[in-house]
C-alpha cells in the first residue's frame, strides 16, 4: 500500500510538555529544570539534521570550564549505546514529574531515566533477543528513535532473533510506561531485476504481492543504522537501511527507505524505496574504469554514519553510498543525494561526476548525511550541505539539486574539508573522512558549519549569503582527531548567542577507543572550554545530547584488551555547584593496546 500525501516539516522540538519543579542531586548539586528549553525528540535535534540545540540557556561559554563543569553521574545500561539519547521535559511517570532522558541499547532495550538525578530507571523495556554480528557484537537497536509527545509515543526499531529468523520490528512505546502499544515487522518488496531479485511473487507489507521480477526486503542483509525520521503532520515514520556489515564483495544488499503511518494504534506501510532495484554485480551501470566487484552493482546503502534522513515541505532527503548508479529511468541511485516524495519517487538528485572513482575506492558520498538550512540569498534560499569519505563538502540548492553533469555544474559549491585533501590522510584511500557535521544557523550573523574530520583539526566555515557560499575556513582548532571516526559534533546556543561546540572523540586506536568529551567556544574553536578527565569508551558515530543545562554522552563497553571490564553507560555532565567536577568512584586507568 502506498501512502502519497504532501510532506510537512514541523520542528522536532516541543514546548507543549509541562515544566517540572526543581530536583536536587543529593548532597551536592541543585539541578535547574525550570529553564525554557526545547525537547530533543529526534537525532541531530531536528528534521533539518543541523546537530544544534538553539534553545540552551544554561550552558554558556563562561559557565563551562574544568572548575565549574564536569561529570555528575552515570547510568549503567545492558548494551552499547549507538543511538543518540533523547530528552523530554516535564513528563509524568508514576504520578511524578520528571525531566526524562531516553537511551536505547544494542541489547534491544530502551530505558527512561530521570535526567537530573541519579536514581533507578523510571522504566526499562526489553524488545526481544538481539541479533549478534559476526564479530560477536550485539546489534539490536543501533538507530536513534524518534519521539512524538502529542501521541505519547517513542518510535524505535529493534533487530531481533525470532524463531531462528532475523526480524526488524518498528515499535511504538508508551512514553510514560514503556509499554509496547503497537509493533509491526518490517517487510516489503519492489519491482526489479537487481541482485536478490526473484522470478516468483514477492511478499509485500500487509500480505499483498509484488509480481516478479521483484526484489524483496531481506532483514539479514541490511542494517537500520540511520536515525528514524517522523513527518509529524501525518504521523509517518521513515526507516533507512544500509549494509549490515563488511564483506561487500560477497554480501548482497540494497539501500532501502521505508515509511510507516501510525494511526489508531496501528502501523501501515506508506512507502517503500530501493536505491538499486535493477543493479547487479556485473550489469549496467558498471562502466570503465571498472570498479572492483565489491563496489559495483547492488549496494547503494543509506547509512549516513547514523544521521537520519532530513525533511522539508518538498520531500525527504537521503544520501546513498557505494553501488550501482544509472540515474533517471534505471532505478539505480548509489552515490547520490536524493529528494524523494512520500510515495518513494525520486523527484530530484545530485550525483558527483566522479561517482565511479568513489565506488572504486569505497568512498561513500553518503557518509555524513544531509543538513538543511536557509540562506538570505533570494536566488537560492533553501540549501543542503553534505560530505563523505573523500572529505569533499557539497553545497546544493534544494530547489534544483544539480543532477549529474560531467563538470558538476549544478553544484552551488564544493570544497575539501581539509587543506591536505584526499590521498594524504588516515582513512579509506588515505582520505580525511567526514562522518559528522553540525551547523549553527544564526540569524543575526553568518551561519557556521563545523567539521572535525578523521585525522584532522576541528574546522569552522562562515556562510556568506551574498555569494551563497561558505568562505574559506577562518578558524581552526588546535587538537587533532587522529582516530576513527573523528569528532562527533553537536552545537548548543541560546539562539544567536553563547554558542558551544561539543565533540565526542576517541583518543586511543582500539576498537571502541577511550573517549573524551570536548567543549569549544563556537565563535572561536581554538578556545577550548572543557575536556573530560573521567574514563569511558566512545561509541562510533555518536554525538552528545545537550539539553537544559546538561550533556548526555552515550558510551560502550570496554574492548577485550581492557581489564577490568567497563560496562556501557549513559554519562551525564553539567554545572557543578561545589566548583569542581563530581567524581564518582571508578576504576583506575589502564594501559590499552594501540592495535
Amino acid at each position: 500500500m502506498v501512502y502519497n500525501r504532501t510532506l510537512s516539516c514541523e520542528p522536532q522540538s516541543s514546548t507543549r510538555a509541562r515544566l517540572a519543579p526543581a530536583f536536587i542531586l543529593p548532597l551536592l548539586l541543585t539541578c535547574p529544570v525550570l529553564a525554557q528549553t526545547s525537547n530533543v525528540l529526534t537525532g541531530q535535534y531536528n528534521n533539518s539534521r543541523s546537530g544544534a540545540n538553539l534553545h540552551e540557556t544554561i550552558l554558556t561559554p563562561a559557565a563551562v570550564s574544568a572548575t565549574t563543569f564536569g561529570l555528575l553521574f552515570a547510568q549503567t545500561v545492558d548494551g552499547n549505546l549507538l543511538a543518540q539519547p533523547l530528552y523530554v521535559q516535564g513528563l509524568t511517570i508514576a504520578n511524578a514529574l520528571h525531566n526524562v532522558v531516553f537511551a536505547a541499547t544494542s541489547n534491544d532495550s530502551v530505558y527512561a531515566f530521570d535526567a537530573d538525578t541519579y536514581q533507578p530507571a523510571l522504566w526499562h523495556m526489553s524488545l526481544g533477543t538481539p541479533v549478534k554480528a559476526a564479530s560477536g557484537v550485539l546489534i539490536g537497536i543501533v538507530s536513534t528513535p524518534v519521539i512524538d509527545t502529542a501521541l505519547n509515543a517513542l518510535f524505535v526499531v529493534s533487530y531481533t532473533v525470532e524463531n531462528s529468523t532475523l526480524v526488524y520490528r518498528l515499535h511504538a512505546l508508551d512514553l510514560q510506561t514503556g509499554a509496547d502499544m503497537a509493533n509491526v515487522i518490517v517487510q516489503g518488496a519492489v519491482p526489479g531485476t537487481g541482485d536478490d531479485s526473484q522470478t516468483t511473487t514477492c511478499l509485500a507489507a500487509g500480505g499483498t504481492a509484488v509480481q516478479p521480477p521483484c526484489v524483496p526486503f531481506v532483514a539479514s542483509e541490511v542494517m537500520q543504522r540511520p536515525g528514524l525520521l517522523e513527518d509529524t503532520a501525518h504521523a509517518t515514520i521513515y526507516l533507512a537501511f544500509g549494509v549490515v556489515g563488511g564483506n561487500e564483495a560477497t554480501r548482497l544488499y540494497h539501500g532501502w527507505l521505508i515509511g510507516y503511518r501510525y494511526a489508531a494504534g496501528v502501523f501501515s506501510q506508506s512507502m517503500i524505496f530501493n536505491t538499486t532495484q535493477n543493479a547487479t554485480q556485473t550489469g549496467f551501470p558498471c562502466t570503465t574504469p571498472p570498479p572492483p566487484s565489491n563496489q559495483c552493482g547492488h549496494g547503494g546503502g543509506i547509512w549516513m554514519s547514523g544521521r537520519g534522513p532530513a525533511l522539508d515541505n518538498t520531500g525527504i532527503y537521503a544520501v546513498s553510498g557505494n553501488g550501482g548508479y544509472g540515474g533517471i529511468g534505471t532505478g539505480n541511485w548509489s552515490e547520490s543525494a536524493l529528494r524523494l516524495s512520500g510515495a518513494g519517487v525520486v523527484k530530484d538528485f545530485f550525483t558527483p561526476n566522479n561517482y565511479s572513482d568513489l565506488n572504486a575506492r569505497d568512498l561513500d558520498l553518503g557518509n555524513a548525511g544531509p543538513i538543511l538550512f536557509n540562506s538570505a540569498n533570494t536566488t537560492a534560499p533553501h540549501l543542503l550541505v553534505t560530505a563523505g569519505k573523500a572529505g569533499m563538502v557539497y553545497l546544493l540548492d534544494r530547489a534544483s539539486l544539480g543532477r549529474f553533469s560531467s563538470s558538476n555544474s549544478g553544484v552551488v559549491q564544493m570544497f575539501p574539508a581539509t587543506p591536505q585533501g584526499c590521498g594524504t590522510g588516515p582513512g579509506q584511500s588515505l582520505c580525511y573522512e567526514v562522518h559528522s557535521t553540525a551547523l549553527w544557523a544564526r540569524t543575526n550573523a553568518a551561519p557556521l558549519l563545523y567539521i572535525w574530520p578523521y585525522g584532522d583539526m576541528l574546522r569552522v566555515w562562515d556562510f556568506d549569503a551574498t555569494t551563497n557560499q561558505f568562505a574559506p575556513d577562518a578558524n581552526t582548532g588546535a587538537l587533532p582527531a587522529p582516530y576513527f571516526p573523528g569528532g562527533g559534533l553537536a552545537v548548543s546556543a541560546d539562539g544567536n548567542s553563547n554558542g558551544i561546540v561539543w565533540g565526542i572523540v576517541p583518543v586511543t586506536n582500539t576498537y571502541r577507543g577511550q573517549g573524551m568529551l570536548y567543549a569549544f567556544d563556537a565563535t572561536n574553536v581554538a578556545k577550548q572550554l572543557f575536556a573530560s578527565t573521567d574514563y569511558w569508551f566512545a561509541t562510533k558515530f555518536t554525538i552528545p545530547t545537550v539539553a537544559n543545562g546538561k550533556v548526555y554522552v552515550p558510551t560502550s563497553a570496554s574492548p577485550p584488551s581492557v581489564t577490568p571490564v567497563y560496562l556501557p553507560q549513559l554519562r551525564v555532565y553539567g554545572p557543578t555547584a561545589v566548583g569542581q567536577a563530581l567524581r564518582l568512584p571508578s576504576h583506575k586507568r589502564h594501559k590499552k593496546s594501540q592495535a
